[in-house]
């Protein structure tokens, strides 16, 4: 299944695969998308997620701190959790940190 990018200002909804394939055809991410300061992602319709569209969202959260926001993440389904925990990040009130191993 492709990927669908639907964006409302301020939110994102992904539907579909964020897989390798669909990476590289939503690279790179519109301006637009961090012209708000909180850009809201809701990742309740993606039915599939690998480390590459992990990377993808990774990248996003950056590039929105470098314009001085914030991005919230939204609905985040099982498998981008399995993820997120394989690389020692979690989410708290819907921002992303990474875990403490002190």
């Amino acid at each position: 299944m492709s990927l669908t990018i639907n964006w409302q200002p301020p939110q994102l909804q992904l539907q579909g695969d964020l897989t390798t394939d669909e990476v590289t055809r939503h690279w790179p991410v519109p301006q637009a998308w961090l012209t708000v300061p909180v850009l809201t992602l809701d990742l309740s319709q993606l039915a599939q997620i690998d480390s590459a569209g992990l990377a993808w969202l990774l990248e996003l959260e950056s590039l929105q701190r470098r314009a001085n926001g914030t991005l919230e993440w939204h609905h985040c389904p099982e498998r981008l959790q399995q993820l997120m925990t394989l690389y020692d990040l979690s989410l708290k009130q819907q921002r992303l940190e990474a875990k403490n191993n002190a």
